[in-house]
């Protein structure tokens, strides 16, 4: 029974630290092609998109 419980325990926490990672993605400012390609979309798309408050403005 123990052991049940501590491998879904174990699971959860697993999907929830995939999800808090890929929360915010990382943005290289050098790369201009991706930033080229950002520039148009609006705040909320890049918002939906997990980019940080801080990337945004720089877009």
């Amino acid at each position: 029974m123990m052991r049940k419980i501590f491998i879904i325990l174990f699971g959860i926490s697993f999907i929830i630290l995939l999800f808090w990672l890929n929360l915010e993605k990382e943005l290289d400012y050098d790369d201009y092609e991706k930033m080229e390609f950002l520039s148009p979309k609006n705040k909320s798309q890049l918002e939906n998109e997990g980019y940080s408050k801080v990337d945004i403005e720089k877009i």
